[in-house]
């Protein structure tokens, strides 16, 4: 099965990131930062279908324009169960976009179960929270970090992709390393698109974590789509 994790920074860079799907061909996406104003014309575009979770309310587009800002899992194949486990906020309750709160975004594994030849697939979707300065850790981070952790705990198998905010060879990051399998290759070291705000930076923030159940190869990220890379993957079923 091949799978791609994008954070696609909302609708700023559709005319790069449609035509790049549709020629890669995925069996499975997942995006961050993905509007659900949107999520019709990706089905539509992409022959697909899926799931959303709307996360905050940002007018990341027009200013006073607040669309709906999440999570969404799209495949080929039908999905036979979707669900989204909160480990920050709460469904019923989002709220605007404010850059001075982390706690006005909601955090959540919005999860999706899709039959293959192969067997079930297991796949998860989050975006983790960020720090003011990508190389420090905050209590808010790791106090999130400790409820992501116990939802995944309940989670038999898995396969984890998406924006964690925080950078490979720190505490975050090297939490869940430790305890699931960290597939992005040793040789990139940095998953930040070229159109970050920020510029260039050395940091690998983007993840692709997977249990025993599952092998995955041939990734590679992808530069040139968004404020991060895509993560590209094949990803086959196995019996631990």
């Amino acid at each position: 099965m091949k799978l791609i994790s994008l954070n696609i920074e909302g609708s700023r860079h559709l005319d790069l990131v449609l035509p790049f799907l549709k020629a890669e061909a995925p069996d499975v996406i997942c995006l961050q930062e993905f509007l659900q104003k949107d999520f019709s014309l990706f089905e539509k575009e992409l022959g697909m279908r899926g799931t959303y979770e709307g996360l905050l309310l940002w007018d990341m587009d027009k200013p006073g324009d607040y669309q709906l800002w999440g999570l969404g899992i799209l495949s080929r194949f039908p999905m036979t169960h979707r669900n989204a486990e909160y480990y920050f906020g709460a469904p019923n309750i989002v709220k605007k976009h404010d850059t001075a709160i982390q706690s006005n975004v909601n955090r959540a594994v919005l999860g999706a179960t899709i039959p293959h030849p192969e067997g079930n697939f297991h796949i998860a979707n989050t975006h983790f929270p960020n720090s003011s300065i990508g190389d420090v850790v905050t209590d808010f981070q790791r106090t999130t970090l400790e409820k992501l952790l116990s939802v995944l705990e309940d989670m038999p198998e898995f396969v984890l992709c998406g924006d964690l905010n925080a950078p490979r060879g720190l505490e975050i990051f090297d939490r869940l390393a430790a305890q699931y399998k960290d597939n992005i290759p040793p040789e990139y070291t940095s998953s930040i698109g070229s159109f970050h705000r920020a510029g260039p930076l050395p940091y690998v923030v983007d993840g692709l974590f997977t249990t025993p159940h599952y092998q995955v190869e041939s990734v590679r990220l992808v530069d040139g789509l968004s404020d991060h890379k895509a993560v590209v993957a094949e990803i086959t079923r196995v019996v631990p």
